[in-house]
């Protein structure tokens, strides 16, 4: 248990490359508020407007990212997390899915080659199978903070907002340092006049990032 908790932190540690993913730009801010409350009276916003721009920088991730299965098959599972985000924030979609396929092989009960397999066909616009795929990441590790966001963000490209905000509240009870849920859940309850929750997002952000001006 303790080993698999080092190996999820070290994921975390590049969330901005994992999380984020190929966005750019900051997320604008929400729209005025709308008088209902209702999950499906709110109308999802746009990709562009709910995450924050990337906290790696692209010159330092083409660098990770390899250009040969030979510098990655004789690589720990850490250092493969490392090139796998890398390969995210460039947007090399095939050596990425290279590395996720190597991962579930190579390390069969980790969630890692599926979670990486699902932010590949997010890349592709192939979101059945994102989603198929960050399901599985949860059936090894229900309790993964970093997944149930990945599988946010692909209910919410897929319009199902009640499940995408259910996901994003689920990721941050489990690990309520992920600053980019709480970005979209804190502009998600101010178009929806839920000011008190939204508070609660917002002032988390500001700890978090008290450098985020948005």
């Amino acid at each position: 248990m303790k080993t698999h908790t080092v190996r999820f932190k070290l994921a975390i540690v590049a969330l901005g490359a994992a999380a984020v993913y190929s966005l750019s730009g900051c997320a604008e801010a929400p729209a005025k508020a709308t008088p209902s409350t209702s999950i499906d009276a709110v109308k999802a916003p746009t990709r562009a407007m709910t995450f924050l721009p990337t906290r790696l920088q692209n010159k330092v991730a083409a660098e990770m990212c390899p250009v040969s299965p030979t510098t990655w098959h004789r690589e720990n599972l850490s250092k493969l997390l490392e090139m796998a985000n890398a390969c995210v924030q460039v947007k090399k979609t095939d050596r990425l899915e290279d590395i996720a396929n190597f991962m579930a092989q190579q390390f069969v009960i980790e969630p890692w080659g599926a979670f990486y397999l699902s932010v590949a066909a997010e890349q592709r616009h192939d979101l059945p199978r994102a989603l198929w795929m960050i399901e599985l990441a949860l059936k090894k590790s229900p309790h993964g903070a970093l997944f149930f966001y990945q599988r946010g963000r692909v209910h919410w490209q897929l319009n199902d907002v009640a499940m995408a905000v259910d996901d994003y509240n689920a990721a941050v009870k489990e690990n309520n340092k992920l600053a980019d849920a709480h970005l979209i859940l804190a502009q998600f309850y101010t178009r929806a006049n839920d000011m008190k929750s939204a508070e609660k997002h917002y002032q988390q952000i500001a700890e978090l990032e008290p450098d985020n001006h948005v």
